[in-house]
């Protein structure tokens, strides 16, 4: 295939690297056969290569778009959002095994490691998290939305240096989190208006029916308890029994960030997904409260960072790309629209409404 020299002021999203790059160190920047996105670019500016080559791809449509539609539309993807499906899949075994009474530790063990395949994955084009963000439009039902708490828990836990052990724990207690509301009818769970004080009350038991279940299957304590209490928060103001910061596990913690994190990115029956900004604001308002706070700010410092350089739409209908997290108000990035470069920290009637 024909390819040719290209400075890299002058390289667009969708152009494909002919050749392996390298800093002058001799670090491997990008692979050969990347394809360019929005992150790739800055980082080649960022280690001030002057110029590339690219391939020529002839009688093809170029590659063009977000992130996010380059990330749907490669083969890394497909393989991904398989490998995704099959865990939900097993998860499903998995839940049906612990309802009846079968669950061995074996089967524990297996989805562990097929979760942490996910993980691990060898990245060439596109990091776990550009796939993992992508993963948003499935529907959000209790098997998906547990994976997300699971691997999300994980996250969490290695960005605290958590020890394997730990982060085993925090992989099945996120599996298993919300294994009680499979006692609770789809018409409840899935209902798109307002739930009435009673069903409300129902779907807030299932933290003791998850509990019960887990404990009567004689699955590990620590995983138990992150059943009963991932809807506790740290002021006392959670379910089931109001504890308080020093009465919570470091597990429960965890998890109790990762899932309302994922509850709100992810659509319900009663509402679309929220956007993660909007999300990080609201930990920023309520969280240091209700959350660890050491967890809940390297939670935040690190999810916000995973944004960057996202294409995003601003709620005046702009659209441009994230190019710096605000540290000091990281709800609030600096995009860029054209030319334009926008300081949300200083435009406040200015905010980004949605990732595209």
């Amino acid at each position: 295939m024909a390819k040719k020299r290209v400075r890299t002021r002058e390289l667009e999203v969708g152009m494909i690297v002919a050749d392996d790059i390298y800093s002058l160190n001799g670090q491997l920047i990008l692979g050969k056969h990347s394809i360019l996105t929005e992150r790739l670019l800055a980082k080649l500016n960022f280690y001030s290569i002057p110029s590339i080559s690219i391939e020529e791809i002839e009688n093809d449509e170029p590659i063009s778009g977000t992130l996010s539609a380059i990330v749907k539309k490669s083969e890394e993807y497909t393989k991904f959002r398989e490998e995704f499906n099959n865990v939900v899949k097993d998860l499903d075994n998995i839940m049906g095994k612990l309802m009846v009474g079968t669950l061995t530790q074996t089967d524990l063990v297996d989805i562990v490691s097929k979760e942490s395949e996910l993980f691990f994955r060898k990245e060439d084009r596109f990091s776990f998290i550009d796939m993992f963000h992508n993963m948003r439009e499935m529907s959000d039902a209790v098997l998906t939305h547990s994976l997300n708490v699971s691997i999300v828990s994980v996250m969490i836990g290695r960005w605290l240096g958590m020890s394997k052990a730990d982060l085993e724990i925090l992989a099945v207690g996120g599996l298993l989190h919300d294994i009680g509301k499979l006692e609770i009818s789809e018409a409840i769970l899935n209902k798109p208006e307002r739930l009435t004080d009673q069903e409300y009350a129902i779907v807030k038991g299932h933290a003791i029916k998850g509990y019960q279940l887990l404990k009567n299957a004689k699955i590990d304590e620590r995983v138990c308890e992150i059943a009963l209490s991932h809807h506790e928060r740290c002021d006392g103001t959670g379910y089931p029994a109001k504890l308080r910061d020093a009465q919570m596990s470091k597990y429960v913690k965890v998890v109790a960030i990762a899932d309302v994190y994922d509850a709100m990115t992810a659509g319900r029956p009663y509402r679309d997904a929220i956007c993660p900004f909007a999300v990080i604001k609201r930990f920023q308002d309520n969280g240091l409260q209700q959350f660890d706070t050491l967890f809940i700010m390297t939670f935040l410092n690190k999810i916000a960072d995973t944004y960057n350089h996202s294409a995003v739409r601003l709620n005046d209908g702009r659209e441009g790309e994230v190019i710096m997290i605000n540290k000091n108000n990281l709800s609030r990035p600096v995009v860029r629209v054209g030319d334009t470069y926008i300081d949300l920290s200083t435009e406040k009637d200015l905010f980004v409404d949605a990732i595209i």
